[in-house]
Order: C-alpha cells, then structure tokens, then sequence
C-alpha cells in the first residue's frame, strides 16, 4: 500500500509530478477494480490507474 502525496512519475514518456490518492476505483471501461488514483499535472490531465505510471520518485516532501 503505497503512502499519498506527491511523487515524480512517468506516464507515456512525460516525466511530471502526480497526486497518489488511495481511494478504490473502477474502471469504466473494463470493470477492473483497483486501489489508488493518480492525478497528472502535465500536459494529460486525467487520473489514471496505477499500473498505468511508472514511480521515479516519492512521496515528495516539497514540490520543485
């Protein structure tokens, strides 16, 4: 289980910082049920599941 906050991901090639919410989600689309949402702060900005983010770093302490 992973702790919320502030971290520096990648998603699709775009390193950006993300919001780790632990919060049950289902997507809509496929029925899959997973826990914890990220929301992007680049240019996507869209919550996404987190098989969909690749971790390079966090939970942030302060945001750069």
């Amino acid at each position: 289980m992973m702790t919320e906050g502030y971290y520096r991901v990648c998603y699709k090639g775009l390193v950006q910082i993300a919001w780790y919410h632990d919060e049950p989600v289902e997507d809509l689309e496929s029925g899959v049920k997973t826990e914890g949402v990220w929301h992007l702060s680049g240019e996507e900005r869209f919550i996404s599941t987190t098989d969909d983010i690749s971790i390079l770093g966090g939970p942030l302490t302060y945001l750069p």
